[in-house]
């Protein structure tokens, strides 16, 4: 997902949040959803929240952006539970 950036929301000591943001338009709301990582003293833990759905391809892409890009200094990925965690939205 090339088209994929990061607005960061808030940073606490222990904590950021960030907008995931699609499209290079900055004037439109093309939000896709949230990430919040939280640091500890021995691990990276991340909350992934989607506002629409994605392909399985796009949305492996997606974790792996936000592995490498929002947490370089960790040693195993933030979401690599992810895929196993989903769940369907309650229709």
């Amino acid at each position: 997902m090339d088209d994929i950036r990061f607005e960061r929301h808030f940073r606490t000591p222990y904590s950021e949040s960030y907008y995931i943001m699609q499209g290079t338009s900055l004037q439109s709301n093309n939000r896709l959803g949230t990430v919040d990582i939280h640091f500890t003293t021995t691990a990276v833990h991340g909350t992934l929240i989607l506002e629409r759905e994605l392909e399985e391809a796009d949305l492996t892409k997606l974790i792996e952006q936000i592995d490498e890009d929002l947490a370089p200094m960790k040693t195993t990925p933030i979401l690599a539970t992810a895929m196993k965690m989903r769940h369907k939205p309650v229709s």
